[in-house]
């Protein structure tokens, strides 16, 4: 008899068929365990299904149904309720089934359906396929630790109270979800609480490449996130870890871009411990209002308000602002301009209906500088006490972080119930976030060369990381110093292409600049640097170096890069032109690097050294001639 939960462990015992899984998520080829109980020794069916939209069905049988024996396991030992004890509820059930995922099983959420006709009943337990060879674009995050401090089965939970106080601060996963019939809330079953189908069905019937993980993943695995291009977190993700929380923040660190998709996300810390058996991380530790008590080793775990310790509107962009209401209320869209609103028809003062509640968020003090309000919605409907906001701002690696604000937006993404309808505004606002953050990822800039003589270009090439889509990507281009090293405004990369190239043209100089040239795309720059040197004069030889009076010498005058349109004049002098002359300059060409002059000598009686200078751009170069008498010395 599956009803409203009870501080009494004695109404569990009264389940016709129950059960938990060994694991939150499983990878492909890895095995899983489920433990089942029932009242009686009757067979019972086990049957397992991915959810998913699979053309409005919902799900899909991947096994089963498998018949076995009812086994009517012990009930664990009632929770000793603080401050005596924890509260902790363990059952440590004997495993009824073992599965190795075959690796053809898709990344999503499965339900494990339990039947029984002898007495009739149902139940499920819920678990995680992953995926982790496999880098799609999209990962998002089951709220598994959120289920569990809900979840009251066996009599506490991180919300249960008995004679006005709470029973306890530990929760473990190795008991049956007692919400929606053992589906905890991801889903809602005859009024349960539960929002997170409702996202799963509308990205999947969009056709978008998406893969699964729950809390505790991201909590053990500080990479998870960075193989993926946008991380989604559901509805109501209120529980989470330090390692949570740093995993999540160095993604967004690292460009990936967040959504919270819901509200009232990370609001609570929480530890992790391994059960008493030893399997890691089966027990939650939240004392919650009762953090006095909690004294880790490390303070900053303590399971308190995340933002008496490290402020969630830093992350998220808004924090719930502590109002809760039942009754659906709308988003008052406020920010119409902006990208997110694009295609949706809507003007500042319309509303998304029925997706306001029943948990708001609201920008506070907290939030990042530049977070851009985008809806500012009065919360309750009739009765405001709040003002609710959805949110984005983009953090200095480029990341987005979108955030709806309000439990139930998922509700205005699909018709699952509780959703009072589909709501197309909500739908293209989602859209339009994963289509910015799907684009393909800017690559580093490059040039070629990287240095050169002002007054000659350069060759940029800007590079995405996968094909750019249909109508080209447009890359703003600028540069440090227009004067010096210009640019295009942009440059498009052709649909399906991944590379194209730009000019950039330089001006002369007097002395060596570095320029930095910038390119960006999708909410990312990437930089290069180019220096660009004077023309200067590289030498000055004379051919030969020695010659008789009356006797010419050739002089070729050499510059460090070729001369740009219109050529070069360079200015040439003679130490003592009665002896050697010079012309008073000498032209090299465009583009050419040298010319060569002649040098005419006079007839002299005592052997003499001219030295012959070139210069141009406040350089010299020099070389000496020396010219011989005709008339031998006695």
């Amino acid at each position: 008899m599956w009803g409203s939960g009870s501080s009494d462990p004695n109404v569990y015992a009264n389940v016709e068929i129950q059960g938990y899984a060994s694991r939150t998520s499983v990878n492909q080829g890895d095995s899983i365990n489920f433990y089942i109980r029932t009242i009686n020794t009757n067979p019972y069916n086990l049957s397992i299904f991915r959810i998913g939209w699979y053309n409005g069905l919902g799900g899909r049988l991947m096994l089963g149904p498998v018949t076995l024996p009812g086994v009517v396991q012990p009930m664990p030992q009632p929770p000793i309720f603080q401050p005596a004890g924890t509260g902790l509820v363990e059952c440590n059930w004997n495993v009824s089934y073992s599965l190795t995922i075959p690796t053809d099983w898709v990344s999503g959420y499965y339900l494990v359906k339990l039947s029984t006709s002898a007495p009739r009943g149902e139940s499920y337990i819920v678990f995680v396929v992953r995926d982790d060879a496999r880098n799609a674009p999209i990962l998002a995050q089951a709220s598994f630790a959120t289920y569990l401090a809900y979840n009251e089965w066996g009599g506490s939970s991180l919300y249960t109270t008995y004679a006005g106080q709470k029973t306890g601060y530990k929760v473990s996963f190795n008991r049956p979800f007692w919400p929606n019939f053992g589906a905890g809330n991801f889903l809602s079953l005859y009024g349960g609480v539960g929002y997170e189908i409702n996202m799963v069905r509308w990205l999947e019937s969009q056709g978008y490449d998406v893969t699964y993980a729950t809390d505790l993943d991201t909590h053990e695995n500080p990479t998870l996130l960075l193989s993926h291009k946008v991380f989604l977190v559901a509805a109501h993700d209120e529980y989470w870890s330090w390692n949570m929380r740093d995993n999540v923040e160095g993604a967004r660190d690292a460009g990936i871009h967040l959504a919270f998709l819901g509200a009232n996300a990370s609001y609570w810390q929480v530890r992790f411990e391994p059960s008493s058996t030893g399997d890691l991380d089966r027990t939650m530790v939240g004392y919650k209002e009762l953090a006095a008590m909690d004294h880790p080793s490390d303070p900053r775990y303590t399971t308190t308000l995340w933002r008496n310790i490290r402020p969630e509107g830093a992350m998220i962009g808004v924090e719930y602002n502590g109002i809760s209401d039942p009754t659906p209320g709308n988003i008052v869209v406020t920010n119409t301009a902006h990208w997110l609103f694009g295609g949706t028809g809507l003007s500042n003062g319309d509303v998304l209906p029925n997706v306001l509640g029943y948990e708001t968020d609201s920008i506070d003090s907290n939030s990042p500088p530049g977070t851009i309000d985008l809806a500012h919605s009065p919360f309750p409907t009739g009765a405001p006490q709040v003002y609710a906001d959805m949110s984005i701002y983009t953090a200095a690696s480029g990341a987005n972080v979108f955030a709806t604000g309000s439990v139930w937006w998922s509700l205005g993404l699909d018709s699952y119930g509780p959703s009072k309808g589909v709501v197309s505004g909500v739908q293209q606002i989602t859209a339009n976030f994963l289509a910015l953050a799907l684009l393909p990822s800017l690559s580093p800039l490059s040039l070629n060369p990287t240095t050169v003589i002002g007054g000659n270009p350069s060759t940029g090439t800007v590079t995405l990381s996968g094909p750019a889509p249909a109508g080209g990507a447009q890359v703003i281009l600028s540069s440090s110093d227009p004067s010096v090293a210009n640019v295009p405004p942009s440059v498009t990369i052709p649909g399906g292409a991944t590379t194209a190239t730009f000019t950039v043209n330089t001006s002369g100089v007097a002395a060596s600049n570095t320029v930095t040239i910038f390119a960006s795309y999708a909410g990312q720059t990437q930089t290069a640097s180019l220096t660009v040197i004077p023309l200067i004069i590289s030498s000055l030889t004379l051919n030969p170096t020695s010659v008789t009076g009356g006797n010419p010498s050739f002089a070729t005058v050499t510059l460090n890069g070729p001369a740009p349109a219109g050529g070069v004049q360079v200015t040439l002098s003679s130490s003592d032109p009665s002896v050697a002359s010079v012309p008073p300059s000498v032209l090299v060409p465009a583009g050419a690097t040298s010319t060569t002059f002649t040098v005419p000598t006079n007839l002299v009686i005592f052997s003499t050294t001219v030295t012959i200078s070139a210069t141009y751009n406040a350089t010299s170069q020099s070389a000496d001639l020396t010219v011989h008498s005709l008339i031998p010395l006695l």
